[in-house]
């Protein structure tokens, strides 16, 4: 028995060790990039929203970054505004649906969800036996965005990306500051902007920028609110929700 227990610590411990190294390593830059290009999976939304004269139609067809949670659980993730969940629209909304093309797989969204780390991030649901046939990898949360001095920055449309520096926010737990310019030795420097990933220089996922400057910190993938969409969709739920993620949203000056 001690002999097992033995060699269950020596695992435990060399796994730590494996996991510490991984972490500590960086990536070229062009590493990351490549990793988000072939693990990115497309999404289509589609709402219907009040206007002046009636109702608009709207479509997005953003690509979503797909993270393990704390349970094991796999998420995509999306900066809120290239979606038709955007807060300060959610009691204009009439209808709104969503659907993942997975590997060959199209799988209709039954709700979208809001993080509690900042709600203007979403999270919508994933089989895990589904990512694992597509050959997705899902990205790992860092958990210390100051490890390295610089992080990648991608943008959204994954048409550039870049390093910059990083430093913590000191008016607000949670966020990080990145400056107004990005370098990368192919595209020249670009200005990060909200709904661009972050990534610590080990290919980790940090977060989102949420406004030009400022980029949350996502630690977890734990949710504060969940809204139906598709056939379950209903405008009160959207409408009501609308007050209560606008409370959890720090100013910028915050």
């Amino acid at each position: 028995q001690n002999v097992g227990e033995l060699a269950h610590a020596t695992q435990t411990v060399r796994e730590e060790i494996t996991q510490e190294i991984r972490q500590s390593t960086p990536l070229s830059s062009n590493e990351i990039f490549d990793r988000f290009l072939k693990s990115r999976v497309p999404a289509g939304f589609t709402s219907a929203e009040a206007a002046l004269l009636g109702e608009v139609s709207r479509s997005f067809a953003p690509y979503t970054v797909v993270v393990e949670g704390d349970d094991g659980a796999v998420f995509g993730l999306f900066e809120g505004s290239e979606t038709p969940f955007r807060i300060s629209n959610l009691d204009q909304l009439r209808r709104a649906s969503g659907q993942l093309q997975i590997g060959n797989q199209r799988v209709d969204l039954p709700y979208v969800s809001f993080l509690r780390s900042d709600p203007r991030i979403i999270a919508v649901p994933m089989d895990r036996p589904v990512t694992d046939a597509a050959g997705i990898r899902p990205y790992r949360l860092e958990q210390n965005p100051m490890r390295f001095q610089e992080v990648v920055v991608i943008q959204a449309s994954g048409e550039r990306y870049g390093e910059a520096s990083v430093r913590l926010d000191p008016n607000s737990q949670g966020y990080v500051r990145i400056p107004s310019s990005a370098t990368s030795r192919i595209f020249g420097s670009f200005t990060p902007s909200r709904g661009d990933l972050v990534f610590s220089k080990n290919g980790d996922l940090i977060g989102f920028m949420v406004s030009n400057g400022r980029a949350v910190i996502l630690r977890n993938t734990r949710l504060t609110a969940t809204l139906p969409v598709g056939a379950g969709f209903r405008r009160a739920d959207a409408s009501s929700l609308k007050p209560v993620l606008e409370r959890l949203i720090p100013p910028e000056g915050q």
